[in-house]
C-alpha cells in the first residue's frame, strides 16, 4: 500500500490533486533487494516496472500515484 502523508504543501494548498510527476518530481520508493520488479496497482489497474536509481530498485511516486492519490500494489509476473 502506498499512502502519502504530509503532502498538502505539494498541492498548492489543495488547489491541485497530489497526482503525477509534476507533484512528486523524483520522489521514490526504495524497494528491498529481494522485491519483485513488476507490480500492478489493484486500484487503477496500471502496471509498474521498478527502475534502477542510486544502486537500488525503486518505484517513482509520480508514476505510482499518476491516476489516484493512493495505490495498492501487488507483485505481477
Amino acid at each position: 500500500m502506498v499512502a502519502p502523508r504530509l503532502f498538502v504543501p505539494l498541492t498548492d494548498r489543495g488547489r491541485r490533486l497530489p497526482l503525477g510527476d509534476a507533484v512528486w518530481n523524483d520522489t521514490r520508493l526504495v524497494l528491498p533487494a529481494n522485491a519483485a520488479l513488476r507490480y500492478r496497482d489493484v486500484l487503477s489497474g496500471q502496471e509498474l516496472l521498478a527502475e534502477q536509481a542510486d544502486r537500488s530498485n525503486v518505484l517513482f511516486l509520480g508514476r505510482v500515484l499518476r491516476y489516484f492519490p493512493v495505490a495498492l500494489l501487488e507483485a505481477a509476473g
